[in-house]
Order: C-alpha cells, then sequence, then structure tokens
C-alpha cells in the first residue's frame, strides 16, 4: 500500500536537485570565532563566516548533507593581525584547529608600517625598510597558514596602513615591496588600504572595519599588476 499524500504538504524533496541547490544557497548561515593562533604572539583574531547554521542541520540527514555540501563552497575564515611592531621573533608557526582545515576560502586582514614607524621608504632594500620587513614577516606567518589548508580555493588580502603614501617614490616602494605577496598560492586580489582604525599605537584598539577607510591600489589575478583605485 503507498502512503497517503497530506494535502497541502510541500515535497522538497521532490524538487529537482539543481533547484534544491538554488534554495540551500540563500537559507541562514553563521558566524563563529575561530582560534587561530602563533607561539610568539597571540595577537590573532578569527571568525568563520557563512558556516552551515545549526538548526539548519537537525531537519534531516538528507537535506543536512546537502546544505552542508552547498554552504561549506563558500564557508571564509577571515584572520585579523595585530601584532605588535616589536615582536619580530623567528617562531612563526601558526596553530590552527582541524574544525577549519578544509576550508577553502580565506580573507587576511593585515597591516604594513604601523603608527610609530616613518611612512618613508625610497626604494630601500627589503631589511632596511619598514614596509619591507612587515611584507617579509607577513608572508612567512601566512606561508604556514596556508600550508596547512590543503583545500584551499581563493585567497584575498586587504593589506591596511594608517599612511597615504602620497611621495610617488614612496608609493613605488610600497607597490616593489607589496609585490611580494602577489606571489602567494591561490592568491585571488590585494586590496591595499588607507585605515586610521589602525593608526592607534595600542594595537587592541586596531579597527580593521572602520568607517574612515579608502582603497587606493588594487591587485587582482586577472590583470596582475596593481591598480590605483578610483575615487
Amino acid at each position: 500500500m503507498t502512503a497517503t499524500t497530506r494535502e497541502g504538504v510541500f515535497h522538497f524533496f521532490a524538487l529537482a536537485r539543481e533547484l534544491r541547490d538554488l534554495i540551500y544557497e540563500e537559507l541562514v548561515t553563521a558566524t563563529a570565532p575561530v582560534k587561530v593562533t602563533r607561539t610568539w604572539s597571540p595577537k590573532l583574531r578569527a571568525r568563520a563566516h557563512k558556516l552551515p547554521a545549526a538548526n539548519m542541520l537537525l531537519l534531516s540527514p538528507r537535506f543536512s548533507a546537502e546544505y552542508r555540501s552547498i554552504v561549506q563552497k563558500k564557508t571564509t575564515l577571515v584572520v585579523e593581525d595585530h601584532f605588535s611592531d616589536s615582536a619580530r621573533l623567528q617562531n612563526i608557526p601558526i596553530q590552527l584547529p582541524r574544525s577549519v582545515s578544509g576550508i577553502r576560502l580565506i580573507l587576511l586582514e593585515v597591516y604594513i608600517c604601523p603608527a610609530n614607524a616613518l611612512a618613508t621608504c625610497e626604494g630601500k632594500e627589503t631589511d632596511c625598510c619598514t614596509i619591507g620587513q612587515d611584507v617579509a614577516l607577513h608572508m612567512r606567518w601566512i606561508s604556514d597558514l596556508l600550508a596547512r589548508l590543503p583545500q584551499l580555493t581563493s585567497l584575498t588580502i586587504n593589506v591596511h596602513t594608517p599612511f597615504r603614501f602620497g611621495v610617488a617614490e614612496n608609493r613605488s616602494a610600497l607597490v616593489k615591496h607589496v609585490s611580494a605577496i602577489a606571489t602567494l598560492p591561490k592568491l585571488a586580489a590585494i586590496t591595499m588600504i588607507v585605515n586610521d582604525g589602525v593608526g592607534h599605537k595600542d594595537v587592541n584598539r586596531w579597527e580593521y572595519g572602520c568607517v574612515e577607510k579608502e582603497e587606493i591600489m588594487k591587485w587582482e589575478r586577472t590583470t596582475g599588476e596593481f591598480r590605483d583605485v578610483e575615487a
């Protein structure tokens, strides 16, 4: 005997899988803190965005599996670096929880040239320039982080500074040193941002999401070069 279909009941799984996937993409997701640490500096703040929402995973095993498979493609780990300028130690390795080891998308919010350092660079070599030193240090810990994410498909980096680099020579040096970041694997884009929110000497007060910020340059994989952002 076949089961009687109740009047007014919508049979979700009667829809084509393509339609179900479109619905999954519009459903609620979650955001949660993630503990990402460095042995030499605890000042990393991380959150996972667009995680599968817990209440969606309780509906049914089939729904949960399909929903999770779609949402996890967009789950993004956002890491903010708040290291102190004085913390230039040699011990770089990152500690990453297993729960995010399969993540595919990464957004890094990093800074160069802290508020207590001069913004001048004048094209000097990496070890003589604050910009170059900061980029070199970022390259080390970011490379270690990426090595722990074997399923990574896309990396985006926002580079923040409290200085405008209005002098042409300094701007040229800025591009020269930050270009090293473009060699990182899976990199999709780099955006240079003037941000007063990272101008505090107290790094605990830094705010990467500060309203008073301005994108000044952008590098994209498709073009392979830095271009000024039009105001």
